[in-house]
């Protein structure tokens, strides 16, 4: 599927989104939600608790 770079947020009670994901949620992370609730898959890495250093990758900033 590849690296879409959606960030799919924490969700209480959600069967694709567990509560244990990041603070934010963007377009990609909605349509990945969407993708997944279609399709009855669920997006395992919001299910465990983990540290926060271990939930993100890397992040670029960029200056306007």
């Amino acid at each position: 599927m590849g690296d879409m770079n959606g960030r799919t947020g924490r969700i209480t009670g959600n069967r694709v989104v567990g509560n244990f994901g990041e603070d934010r949620v963007n377009d990609k992370g909605e349509r990945l939600i969407e993708l997944c609730t279609q399709t009855s898959l669920k997006i395992r890495n919001g299910f465990f608790n983990r540290k926060v250093i271990h939930k993100y990758t890397w992040e670029q900033h960029t200056k306007i």
